[in-house]
């Protein structure tokens, strides 16, 4: 899994929840996504379109990673099926469906 860190190629340790360069400043968070998408719904009530849209489309577009944030043809299709309230279900990667909750694959 690639992060912004790695993107950005900057150093980084997690510390629990927390992700902090060398010097302790507070870089991000180790959050599960699907965590912090269930967290957007619950602490703003926004609905889960939106939620996804916050985690992928915007944060790609400010990173200018244009391959990804948005399923279009041309982008990867690194895509995660979630149920109504967030959770996973389902992981494709390159477009193959490496997980399903419900096969237990």
């Amino acid at each position: 899994m690639q992060s912004v860190l790695s993107v950005l190629d900057a150093p980084g340790v997690a510390a629990g929840d927390a992700v902090r360069l060398p010097d302790g400043t507070l870089a991000g968070s180790s959050t599960a996504l699907d965590a912090g998408v269930r967290n957007l719904m619950a602490f703003t009530g926004c609905d889960l379109a939106s939620a996804v849209r916050s985690v992928t489309e915007v944060p790609a577009r400010a990173l200018g990673l244009t391959d990804r944030g948005r399923i279009e043809v041309g982008r990867r299709a690194d895509l995660v099926g979630l149920e109504p309230d967030g959770r996973v279900v389902m992981t494709f990667v390159g477009g193959r469906l490496l997980w399903d909750r419900r096969s237990r694959r």
